[in-house]
């Protein structure tokens, strides 16, 4: 058996291979040994490559694509495609890159087939995805905690908060993004499954458990749109309180560029050949500040009365 690769073998002799991790010599074992169609490595050895249905009707394997959620530093989150490559004998999942919460799902997933809980490929790949999705719920519970500690603020944001928050927003949008696609995905699944005369075919037990990916998807999305949507609006209070307050340090610069103008009137009143009362007198220039403090005192309380300042 190929490095990397994994093969358990059902009680009705179908069989789950796990790739860990996409290289060369898995990618050339799952096309030479596997079979597998070269487009299909092609998807899914593409990390920006969205979620999406496919069928080959050469070899007869449907390809899955799902997005799954992989945690950054400081509440950010990327999504990279998770892979689902499977017929009536035999499924294949393969990442990127191994997902942080697979080291407890793989093993819970063993277990239940050994358990019979799980009889199908196909009801293990549904079983899977349940994973993944509880992993986008996790993500959005800590992005809402993260907002909500952001919300609390008192005063100026600071350069850190708001780079904190457009964090939460990127993330909230790959998130959205990829369970939106991931759900066309399966509903596109869903239907090539609805008659005897479609190419996939489910039993009972099946149909339920696809259904039940479906409905956790889609909570997924409701959740993550909530999530967006109030992350929208704290931004929107972040800028609305940076708006007041450059309005405010605008007001005060006029508002005293306008007082420090009054000196310089004055004391030019003094210094044009105008006869002034006194202006001759050895104190004259006390009457220029007097009467400088008493303009800049009156336009000062004009302002405050004004709440100006």
């Amino acid at each position: 058996m190929t490095t990397g690769i994994t093969t358990i073998t059902l009680d009705n002799q179908q069989t789950w291979t796990q790739v860990a991790d996409l290289n060369p010599v898995t990618i050339g074992a799952l096309t030479q040994d596997f079979k597998l169609p070269a487009k299909f490595i092609g998807y899914m050895n593409d990390k920006r490559e969205r979620a999406r249905l496919e069928y080959d009707e050469i070899t007869g394997f449907w390809l899955l694509i799902f997005r799954e959620i992989y945690p950054l530093s400081g509440k950010q989150y990327e999504t990279l495609p998770m892979s689902f490559v499977f017929n009536q004998k035999q499924l294949i999942t393969a990442s990127i890159k191994p997902a942080h919460y697979a080291d407890q799902a793989i093993p819970e997933l063993t277990q239940e087939i050994q358990d019979h809980r799980i009889d199908t490929t196909f009801e293990l790949l549904c079983a899977y995805i349940l994973r993944m999705v509880t992993a986008y719920f996790d993500a959005i519970d800590a992005i809402d905690d993260a907002r909500t500690s952001l919300e609390d603020i008192s005063g100026r944001p600071t350069d850190k908060e708001i780079t904190q928050l457009t964090n939460l927003s990127k993330s909230l949008i790959y998130i959205t993004t990829a369970t939106n696609n991931s759900l066309i995905a399966l509903r596109q699944l869903q239907l090539s499954s609805d008659s005897r005369q479609d190419v996939l075919v489910l039993n009972a037990k099946e149909k339920a458990r696809l259904g039940d990916a479906i409905v956790e998807v889609s909570q997924a999305l409701q959740m993550a749109q909530i999530a967006t949507d109030i992350v929208d609006r704290v931004e929107n209070a972040y800028n609305n309180m940076l708006n007041n307050r450059l309005n405010e340090t605008m007001r005060f610069l006029t508002i005293w560029s306008i007082v420090l103008m009054i000196p310089p009137i004055v004391s030019g009143f003094y210094g044009m050949n105008v006869k002034l009362p006194l202006a001759d007198g050895p104190f004259a220039w006390i009457l220029t500040i007097i009467w400088s403090l008493l303009a800049i005192g009156l336009l000062i309380w004009r302002f405050y009365r004004n709440s100006d300042l």
